[in-house]
C-alpha cells in the first residue's frame, strides 16, 4: 500500500492493524499471563520448546481438488480471492447465511481491502485443516511474511463465539504479525501443553482437525495480495481416481515443480 501523498510504502494494512500499539499490547499480556500459568504448573520448559518450534511453522492452504485443478489453466496468479472469484463470475455466493456472514466479518476486519485477503493456516508439518480440502500447498516465508497477519483463529468462527459487535470488532490481544505468530500460538495453547507434551505432539496442538470446518481449531494466517505458483515450498496433492482428472493432477505437478515446489511425502 502507499502513501497517497508522497506515494512511499506504508505498509500492508492487515500488518498494520496486527501491529497496533493496542493490539501489541494486550498480546504481550496474554503471552505473559500464559507462561506465567506455565510456570505454575510446571510446564514453563515443555511450553518454551512449544514456542521454538512455532518460529519455524508456515502458511499452508488447504483446498479440494476441483479448485486446485483450475490452477492448470492460469498462468500467474495462483488463487483468486473469494471475492475475487464474486467479481470475475466464477463463484456465486451462496444463500445459506455463510456467506453473509462471511463478509459481515471480513469487512469489520479488513476494512476497504477485504477482497485482497487470503486464508491460511499456520502449520509444523505441511498439513492444512483437511476438512476444507485434501489439497495442501504450503507457501515459502519469504514471499508471504511481509504481508500476513495471523488470527486466534477462523475469523468467522470466533466472532460467532464471541459475539463480536460488528461496530467495533473483536478487542485487542488476538491477532499478530508473522514475526511474533509464536506468541500467539502460546497465548491460545498454553493450556494444551503440560509435562508429557512431546515435539510430536506440536503439530496436532497447533492445528486440530475434527473433520469439521465448524469445529477444526487453528491459527488462521491472512495473506495480502497476489499468490502465485513461486510463492509455494511444498505441496500434498492425492492422485485423484478419476482418469480426467489425473491429466490435470499430472499438469499441475509439473507446474508446481518447474516453479521449485516439491511433493511432501512425510
Amino acid at each position: 500500500m502507499t502513501c497517497s501523498v508522497c506515494q512511499l510504502h506504508v505498509g500492508f494494512p492487515n500488518v498494520r492493524a496486527a501491529e497496533d500499539a493496542g493490539e501489541l499490547a494486550a498480546l504481550q499480556k496474554r503471552y505473559e499471563e500464559a507462561r506465567a500459568v506455565a510456570v505454575g504448573k510446571g510446564t514453563e520448559s515443555q511450553l518454551a520448546d512449544f514456542e521454538r518450534a512455532v518460529d519455524s511453522s508456515q502458511a499452508v492452504m488447504a483446498k479440494r481438488w476441483d479448485t486446485v485443478s483450475r490452477i492448470v489453466d492460469q498462468d500467474s496468479e495462483l488463487f483468486k480471492t473469494f471475492y475475487r472469484q464474486v467479481d470475475d463470475g466464477d463463484r456465486e455466493p451462496q444463500d445459506n447465511g455463510l456467506d453473509q456472514q462471511r463478509q459481515a466479518v471480513d469487512a469489520m476486519l479488513f476494512p476497504h481491502y477485504l477482497k485482497e485477503i487470503h486464508f491460511a493456516a499456520l502449520s509444523l508439518n505441511g498439513c492444512g485443516p483437511e476438512s476444507y480440502g485434501k489439497c495442501h500447498l504450503t507457501f515459502r516465508t519469504k514471499t508471504i511474511a511481509a504481508r500476513a497477519s495471523l488470527f486466534e483463529k477462523n475469523t468467522l468462527v470466533f466472532a460467532r463465539e464471541n459475539s463480536v459487535p460488528a461496530t467495533s470488532g473483536p478487542e485487542p490481544g488476538f491477532r499478530s504479525n508473522w514475526t511474533t505468530r509464536s506468541r500467539l500460538a502460546v497465548a491460545k495453547l498454553a493450556d494444551a501443553v503440560d509435562v508429557s507434551t512431546v515435539p510430536d505432539d506440536y503439530p496436532d496442538i497447533l492445528l486440530k482437525q475434527t473433520g469439521s470446518t465448524e469445529t477444526d481449531d487453528f491459527v488462521e494466517v491472512h495473506i495480502h495480495g497476489k499468490l502465485t505458483q513461486q510463492c509455494v515450498e511444498s505441496y500434498r496433492l492425492p492422485k485423484p481416481k478419476d482418469k480426467d482428472e489425473q491429466v490435470f493432477w499430472r499438469s499441475l505437478t509439473k507446474k508446481l515443480n518447474e516453479a521449485g515446489a516439491t511433493e511432501r511425502k512425510d
